[in-house]
């Protein structure tokens, strides 16, 4: 049985009038940044919560999105979401599926050997079979995902983030590892990435890995940074960083947003890209896919940008080209729609625009009610057009 909760932020808005305190008269509105499930595992023995994040726009779209485990993740969630958010919002990266797992004994899932110090330790295992046969399946039934899943651990969950790249390579796609504590159990992941990362480790992957101002953990890293230097793999594309500014317990932020950007370095379509043409778009969309390994069709946003850049240069004809391309691609996006009636009004074939702005005008309504006002404006304009012919 899974049960869920709502994770909401409300907005309190404060106004000073008369170096008094006032209250002004606001609408309320819950910002919702993702739900809280659990799921009953049988595999561990137990409930176990999780939390959900979808990108803006997912109820509207048809689109799938690659996933983030956020290893800790009622610490994580919140700032974790909100770096996805910032960076997709601005091309830097594809938006995605953010989930969070909280703890209940960490001692336990994230430790690979049983230690004696540590009554409870050596349950690795454990959690990535629950990982792979009970949670991921769980998040690629129930929402729309890719198969590319990205792994983010800190301290003792970094180095668990390391064991799991050594021991499932089916699991994950790309691993970020703040802190690992690799000096766990007498550096036992260690010894097992000198003896697994050889020739025959086939598995593509990337790896970003972080150590701040932390004497205890600084050795072990470079150790591991000499060990992927000098590994007979080239399957394993990676990147360490070594954060003298940050502390064990600052790191964390500047490791997700930077090992995100480095994983999605290529990501970025430039002007140079727009300037040649949609055959540049879609062959760098080509190279994306083969690069991530499943196929990434060129985003809306792309293909209306450089709708409106051909429209700027009067450029209807091709404008038109590429807008038509969006609508079929987008069909239930009312701004696909909304431009495209543009794109025709422009070239002066208004009942064309208008039998798009009409399309837009009715998905507006259904999905972007916040838009419909300028969606039904530009209709009502292209009917006065009409009528004044």
């Amino acid at each position: 049985m899974r049960k869920q909760t709502t994770i909401m932020v409300i907005l309190v808005v404060f106004v000073f009038m008369s170096s008094s305190l006032c209250f002004a008269k606001t609408k309320e509105k819950d910002i919702i940044i993702g739900q809280v499930k659990t799921i009953n595992s049988k595999v561990l023995g137990e409930e176990r919560p999780f939390l959900v994040y979808c990108p803006d726009g997912y109820k509207n779209t048809k689109v799938k999105y690659p996933v983030l485990y956020l290893l800790d993740g009622n610490g994580h969630f919140h700032y974790g979401t909100g770096i996805v958010s910032f960076l997709s919002n601005r091309g830097s990266m594809p938006q995605m599926i953010v989930v969070g797992i909280p703890n209940t004994d960490r001692q336990r899932d994230f430790t690979p050997t049983k230690v004696e110090k540590r009554p409870n330790s050596g349950g690795a295992d454990a959690f990535l079979t629950f990982m792979k046969e009970e949670l991921m399946p769980y998040i690629d039934q129930n929402y729309r995902t890719q198969p590319y899943n990205i792994l983010f651990g800190h301290s003792l969950c970094g180095m668990f983030s390391i064991y799991s790249l050594l021991n499932t390579t089916d699991l994950f796609n790309a691993y970020i590892a703040a802190s690992p504590w690799l000096v766990y159990d007498d550096n036992y992941v260690m010894k097992q990435a000198e003896s697994l990362l050889d020739k025959n480790f086939n598995t593509k992957s990337f790896l970003y890995v972080t150590v701040g101002d932390e004497p205890e953990i600084i050795p072990s890293v470079k150790e591991l940074e000499n060990l992927l230097h000098n590994m007979p793999t080239k399957n394993v594309v990676w990147q360490t960083r070594f954060m003298d500014d940050e502390d064990h317990g600052s790191i964390t932020f500047k490791t997700i947003y930077d090992g995100l950007k480095t994983l999605y370095g290529n990501w970025r379509i430039n002007q140079n890209i727009y300037n040649g043409g949609l055959e540049a778009i879609e062959k760098h969309y080509k190279d994306l896919s083969q690069q991530f390994g499943y196929t990434i069709d060129i985003p809306e946003y792309v293909l209306n940008l450089y709708g409106y850049q051909l429209l700027t240069k009067e450029k209807f004809p091709a404008a038109i080209t590429v807008l038509k391309i969006n609508a079929e691609k987008y069909p239930y996006s009312a701004n696909v729609y909304d431009s495209l009636g543009e794109a025709y009004e422009k070239d002066n074939q208004l009942k064309l625009a208008a039998k798009n702005y009409k399309m837009a005008c009715k998905l507006g309504s259904e999905t972007h009610p916040y838009f419909l006002d300028v969606y039904k404006k530009n209709l009502e304009r292209v009917k006065k057009k009409l009528e004044s012919r």
